[in-house]
Formats: structure tokens, C-alpha cells, sequence
């Protein structure tokens, strides 16, 4: 009966979970362009070989009309090339003979940003920092930074430890 019970738990938790995970958005720098690096920038990317290929290690080169196709389609990411030959079975990007598969999750993400609109956004290294608000009820002011995310996600801070817990840690 508990096995019924965490299975009957799982069917219904699990769909929402799945459904809050593709409604976040994507960040193109931390999760797609580690992606477009390692499996596609040997081909589209600034080292290639062949110019005549669509380039994807910019925006302009990937939402560039292409004879009436867009490796991503801005106006219309149902249609665009991109998410069409991650998937497909005749002629699959990356090509069956490189080394540079793309696994299952890696094509869902892909998929997922696409749909999004194909948003490129500068490496963060080069994106001058942001002076947020200042929490002044926290102790330092990563905690305002922590809580800020915790609570975006429905999460709250636990209660602080007594004294000896903490000298125990």
C-alpha cells in the first residue's frame, strides 16, 4: 500500500515538476552556449572551416535568412532549422560521424531555448556587475541574494541553529 502511495505521490508531483522546469527561462550563457561550444562551434562557430555554413556563435548568424529557412526563427520557433535537425533522423546536427553527439537533455535544452525565441546574451565575464538592493533584516548581504532565489522558488531560510549546534559545526 505505501508503494501505491509514493508511486500515486510521483505521477502527481511529477508532472508539475517537469512543467516548472520548462516554463524557466533559459540562460543562454550558463547552459546553451557551453553546449553550442563543445558540440557545434567546430562547425558554426568563428574556427570554421567552411564559410558557406550557417554560423551559430552569433545572433545575427543564426537568426540570418538562410534562402527562406533561419537556423532559429525569431517570428515563427516552431520552424526553425535548428530545432528541426537536432531531431532529426536523415540528416541530424551534429552528424552521426563526429564525436559530438548531443544527448537527450542536451536536445531538450536546446528545443526549449529555441522555443523561447534563441536569446543569445554576452559570456558574463564581460557583463559589468549590478548593484542590487540592499536586505537589511539578513546578517550579510549574500543572505539577501540567497533569499531573494529561495523565495522566487517558494523557499524559505531555516531557523537559525541554537549556539551549540553551531560550535559543533
Amino acid at each position: 500500500m505505501k508503494q501505491v502511495f509514493q508511486v500515486g505521490l510521483a505521477l502527481i508531483l511529477f508532472p508539475s515538476a517537469v512543467l516548472a522546469q520548462q516554463a524557466e527561462p533559459i540562460s543562454f550563457s550558463r547552459q546553451i552556449l557551453p553546449i553550442l561550444s563543445s558540440k557545434c562551434f567546430v562547425c558554426h562557430g568563428p574556427d570554421a572551416k567552411d564559410d558557406s555554413l550557417v554560423r551559430l556563435d552569433s545572433y545575427a548568424g543564426a537568426t540570418a535568412d538562410l534562402g527562406g529557412t533561419h537556423a532559429i526563427n525569431v517570428a515563427a520557433p516552431g520552424d526553425s532549422e535548428m530545432r528541426r535537425r537536432i531531431h532529426a533522423d536523415d540528416d541530424p546536427m551534429p552528424p552521426e560521424d563526429s564525436n559530438r553527439q548531443l544527448t537527450t537533455n542536451e536536445r531538450d535544452l536546446l528545443t526549449r531555448w529555441v522555443k523561447q525565441g534563441g536569446q543569445y546574451s554576452e559570456h558574463w565575464a564581460l557583463v559589468p556587475p549590478i548593484k542590487t538592493e540592499q536586505v537589511q533584516d539578513r546578517l550579510s548581504s549574500i543572505d539577501g541574494f540567497v533569499e531573494k532565489q529561495l523565495k522566487r522558488k517558494g523557499i524559505d531560510f531555516s531557523e537559525p541553529a541554537d549556539r551549540e549546534t553551531v560550535a559543533r559545526r
